[in-house]
């Protein structure tokens, strides 16, 4: 199980609320592959979240990180709620 932290200190300079990293299963991570960084989960088509990719919050390269294995193509961050859209 993750434990993330969407409050955390470190986070703030980002100006997003923790409600909006709460609501994205989002946050924190002090421990880990993640570990310093924010930790934004990765969701296959179904929903089920099968990874965790990490956001730097310094000014380092890669800004992105992902676990070995996961193919950040075959993802698109929060696809699974999307809605079909009535034209």
């Amino acid at each position: 199980m993750v434990s993330l932290d969407p409050a955390n200190e470190a986070l703030k300079h980002l100006g997003i609320s923790p409600d909006t990293f709460r609501a994205f299963n989002a946050g924190f991570s002090s421990s880990g592959i993640n570990r310093g960084k924010l930790a934004l989960p990765l969701h296959d088509r179904t929903g089920k979240c099968v990874a965790y990719c990490g956001h730097t919050l310094k000014d380092e390269s890669p800004a992105l990180t992902f676990p070995n294995g996961v193919n950040p193509h075959e993802y698109i961050f929060n696809a699974h709620n999307m809605k079909p859209r009535n034209l």
